[in-house]
């Protein structure tokens, strides 16, 4: 196999050439470079963008990334850290460092309950969906879990105690909790599925709480846009006790919707 390298001169060429483009792209208006890639898919779309940013930069401190690009970044340092680290050393593509993406990542506040930023994100997935498309169904399920406390630093607070957002009895505040329940909600066109919120319980929830949980995530879900038509459990007893609650029995397996009167649940 024969192998060419291009002589010294042609490499300082090509390097000053390099270095040209770089400063053109840096005079370039965010708006002309926008026109000029809308056609790309978002993540090649984001990597230019981010690739502008840095031409712009006398160094490399000071980098400011979109969320979007963050996200990616995330997803790929997880599906290969060494893959990640080659092309963020070698300069491939502008990537942030491990320690910017732990930054980002503690910024998240992850926790239990319903998280307002995931309904508002959630309100502008839907705009662009039909009617229908938006029509669903809350599923709610529970499983048993290993007891654990930790301390979060960040946060300076413990974790793993009885968390049901605003319905945590006051009684089980420092109760360690051992079960976890999911709020899930599934439109009937489509293939995707949205976590609302997940509580973690001393036992499985009592109906009383139940109920509280469910008509609060159906408020929210409905305030986004959503139209919930159902709601779906196992036959559990606690189950059934939430049940009683909405006047749901052997005779009527439906009630008065809780936001709009004119429809059931």
């Amino acid at each position: 196999m024969h192998i060419s390298l291009l002589p010294f001169y042609q490499l300082r060429t090509l390097k000053a050439v390099a270095q040209d483009l770089r400063k053109q792209c840096a005079k370039l208006e965010k708006s002309q470079v926008s026109e000029a890639i809308k056609d790309l898919p978002a993540p090649q779309q984001h990597a230019v963008m981010a690739c502008l940013a840095a031409a712009k930069r006398k160094g490399p401190q000071g980098n400011r990334f979109l969320l979007d690009w963050i996200y990616e970044c995330l997803l790929m340092r997880i599906k290969g850290p060494k893959s990640y680290e080659h092309i963020r050393s070698r300069k491939i593509l502008v990537l942030p460092r491990r320690t910017t993406l732990n930054r980002y990542m503690r910024k998240l506040h992850p926790g239990y309950g319903y998280r307002p930023q995931l309904f508002q994100v959630l309100k502008q997935k839907i705009t662009d969906f039909s009617e229908g498309a938006k029509h669903g169904i809350i599923m709610v399920d529970e499983m048993k879990t290993e007891c654990g406390v930790t301390f979060d630093r960040h946060t300076l607070k413990y974790v793993g105690m009885v968390d049901v957002g605003t319905h945590t009895p006051s009684n089980q505040i420092t109760v360690i909790a051992d079960h976890i329940l999911q709020v899930i909600f599934k439109p009937f066109q489509g293939c995707w599925y949205q976590t609302l919120g997940c509580f973690i319980t001393k036992g499985a929830a009592a109906g009383p709480v139940l109920s509280k949980v469910l008509l609060e995530g159906i408020g929210l879900c409905e305030g986004t846009g959503l139209q919930v038509d159902a709601v779906v459990t196992d036959g559990a007893h606690w189950n059934r006790n939430m049940w009683d609650l909405f006047g749901i029995g052997e005779e009527s397996s439906s009630c008065e919707h809780p936001v709009d009167e004119t429809r059931k649940l």
